[in-house]
């Protein structure tokens, strides 16, 4: 018989904040590039991809939402539950084998 671990999802706050007095970070231009600036809807556009490239269009709002409430906030983390994601939004198992071999490769 399998024994079941039940694991309790915590929301985390991941946005950055500016270590910088804010007089100091008016006068130097941001050396960070657009693409580094966008790291937390990085996951969402990956999410949307892996959705479309998997003929699972259907399903973009409604995994984002899952993925939002189970606490996602990288990209690795998106392929780490995509099975979570593709259960909570209940996809049929060959959908979430295509949904899910999206998302690693």
């Amino acid at each position: 018989m399998f024994r079941r671990q039940l694991f309790q999802v915590v929301r985390r706050d991941v946005r950055v904040r500016a270590r910088t007095a804010p007089s100091q970070s008016t006068s130097q231009p941001s050396t960070q590039s657009p693409a580094a600036m966008d790291g937390a809807q990085d996951w969402e556009i990956f999410l949307e991809q892996a959705c479309q490239a998997a003929f699972l269009a259907q399903y973009c709002e409604a995994a984002r939402d899952a993925a939002v409430q189970l606490g996602v906030a990288l990209r690795s983390e998106v392929v780490e539950i995509g099975d979570d994601i593709a259960s909570h939004v209940g996809m049929r198992p060959l959908e979430r084998r295509r949904f899910i071999a999206q998302l690693q490769s």
